[in-house]
Protein backbone atom coordinates (compact mmCIF):
# COMPACT_ATOMS: atom_id res chain seq x y z
CA UNK A 1 0.00 0.00 0.00
CA UNK A 2 1.48 3.33 -0.86
CA UNK A 3 2.25 6.29 1.53
CA UNK A 4 -0.17 8.48 -0.36
CA UNK A 5 -3.04 5.58 0.08
CA UNK A 6 -2.14 5.32 3.94
CA UNK A 7 -2.39 8.71 4.17
CA UNK A 8 -5.84 8.66 2.09
CA UNK A 9 -7.50 6.25 3.86
CA UNK A 10 -6.21 7.61 7.77
CA UNK A 11 -7.97 10.83 6.57
CA UNK A 12 -11.46 9.35 5.18
CA UNK A 13 -14.53 9.85 6.97
CA UNK A 14 -16.95 7.72 5.86
CA UNK A 15 -20.25 10.07 3.84
CA UNK A 16 -23.83 8.79 4.19
CA UNK A 17 -25.42 9.27 1.04
CA UNK A 18 -28.58 8.17 -1.07
CA UNK A 19 -26.84 5.56 -2.47
CA UNK A 20 -26.51 3.79 0.84
CA UNK A 21 -30.85 3.50 0.68
CA UNK A 22 -30.47 1.87 -2.64
CA UNK A 23 -31.94 5.45 -4.45
CA UNK A 24 -33.44 4.13 -7.79
CA UNK A 25 -33.01 5.68 -11.17
CA UNK A 26 -36.74 7.11 -10.94
CA UNK A 27 -36.17 8.52 -7.44
CA UNK A 28 -32.86 10.55 -7.89
CA UNK A 29 -34.22 11.99 -11.09
CA UNK A 30 -37.47 13.07 -8.35
CA UNK A 31 -34.83 14.66 -6.48
CA UNK A 32 -32.78 16.71 -9.28
CA UNK A 33 -29.59 13.85 -8.92
CA UNK A 34 -29.78 12.09 -12.13
CA UNK A 35 -26.42 10.93 -12.02
CA UNK A 36 -23.86 8.30 -11.83
CA UNK A 37 -22.52 7.30 -7.85
CA UNK A 38 -19.16 8.55 -9.63
CA UNK A 39 -20.43 12.15 -10.64
CA UNK A 40 -22.48 12.56 -7.26
CA UNK A 41 -19.48 12.29 -5.29
CA UNK A 42 -17.80 14.46 -7.23
CA UNK A 43 -19.93 17.39 -6.22
CA UNK A 44 -21.17 16.02 -3.15
CA UNK A 45 -20.71 17.25 0.53
CA UNK A 46 -22.51 16.12 3.78
CA UNK A 47 -25.00 19.21 3.63
CA UNK A 48 -25.84 17.86 -0.21
CA UNK A 49 -26.07 14.31 0.73
CA UNK A 50 -28.11 15.21 4.14
CA UNK A 51 -30.80 17.36 2.17
CA UNK A 52 -30.82 14.27 -0.21
CA UNK A 53 -31.31 11.74 2.04
CA UNK A 54 -34.27 13.77 3.73
CA UNK A 55 -35.40 14.43 0.26
CA UNK A 56 -35.44 10.96 -0.59
CA UNK A 57 -36.91 9.34 2.97
CA UNK A 58 -39.72 12.00 2.75
CA UNK A 59 -40.85 10.73 -0.84
CA UNK A 60 -41.06 7.68 0.31
CA UNK A 61 -42.96 8.07 2.96
CA UNK A 62 -40.49 8.12 6.12
CA UNK A 63 -41.20 11.11 6.97
CA UNK A 64 -39.47 10.45 11.02
CA UNK A 65 -36.66 9.16 9.68
CA UNK A 66 -36.40 12.03 6.84
CA UNK A 67 -36.55 14.49 9.81
CA UNK A 68 -33.17 13.17 11.24
CA UNK A 69 -31.68 14.40 8.30
CA UNK A 70 -33.54 17.70 7.69
CA UNK A 71 -32.41 18.41 11.20
CA UNK A 72 -28.62 18.24 10.47
CA UNK A 73 -28.99 20.81 8.00
CA UNK A 74 -28.34 24.54 8.09
CA UNK A 75 -30.89 26.37 9.15
CA UNK A 76 -31.03 28.04 5.51
CA UNK A 77 -30.97 24.58 4.09
CA UNK A 78 -33.72 22.81 6.41
CA UNK A 79 -35.71 25.89 5.97
CA UNK A 80 -35.63 25.43 2.53
CA UNK A 81 -35.92 21.88 1.58
CA UNK A 82 -38.90 21.97 4.45
CA UNK A 83 -40.80 24.43 1.92
CA UNK A 84 -39.75 22.52 -1.08
CA UNK A 85 -40.94 18.65 0.67
CA UNK A 86 -44.33 20.26 2.17
CA UNK A 87 -45.35 22.35 -1.54
CA UNK A 88 -44.92 19.36 -3.59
Amino acid sequence: MSELFRNFAANFEYMETIFDFNVTDNEKVAIGRDMSREEYFHFCHQTTANHDIAALLWMRGQKKQAEVYINRLPPAYKMDLIRTLTHS
